[in-house]
């Protein structure tokens, strides 16, 4: 299967709202994690998902915030069995998954799985 890749204009669309809504200070491209280099997670990401999925009419589909961001809250039990238990592995959330899924119009996991993004 060929390479997925968004849209120029959308790519660029949706840079200028990942700078607007994290306010990051260092310059974002379509390689820009959520998580690991813009630090979104919790009630933030959660805030910031559903911002974009309204400013680019971007249906939920088969997204899972637990597969690229982790819960704010306390959990107390994580703690307890935090020795016991191995370290959460999140897929990165990239600017380019973003842009592909804003000019599909819904999360596809399957397909930005299949073209390496």
């Amino acid at each position: 299967m060929p390479l997925m890749l968004p849209r120029d204009e959308t790519l660029a669309k949706v840079v200028d709202f990942v700078k607007e809504t994290t306010c990051v200070a260092f310059d974002v491209s379509a390689e820009t994690r959520m998580f690991e280099d813009c630090g979104l997670d919790g009630s933030e990401a959660l805030q910031f998902m559903e911002e974009y999925a309204e400013t680019f009419s971007v249906k939920r589909g088969d997204f899972e915030f637990s597969r690229y961001f982790g819960s704010e809250s306390f959990q107390p039990l994580q703690i307890l069995a935090s020795p016991f238990r191995t370290s959460i592995k999140r897929s990165p959330l990239t600017v380019a998954m973003l842009a592909i899924c804003a000019d599909k119009g819904v999360w596809d996991t399957a397909s930005l799985n299949e073209s390496g993004t």
